[in-house]
């Protein structure tokens, strides 16, 4: 890439090549994501008892989370 006459490039922090896609993540609900490391696994242990119950019912699971 090429800025102000000078030619940059990045040589990365890993000697493979680089990944083949884009990193992304779009929160679209940023107000139902868990504030700190504590809701969340508040939040995966809620789920995990959703899935058991819903299992124990013969319900379908609910699909696991993006995290």
């Amino acid at each position: 890439m090429e800025f102000r006459g000078q030619q940059l490039w990045d040589p990365g922090a890993f000697p493979e090549s680089p990944l083949s896609g884009k990193l992304t993540w779009n929160v679209t609900q940023p107000w139902a994501e868990p504030g700190d490391e504590g809701e969340r696994l508040a939040k995966k242990k809620a789920l995990e008892v959703i899935d058991r119950l819903k299992k124990k019912q013969g319900a379908s699971p609910t699909p696991p989370s993006e995290e």
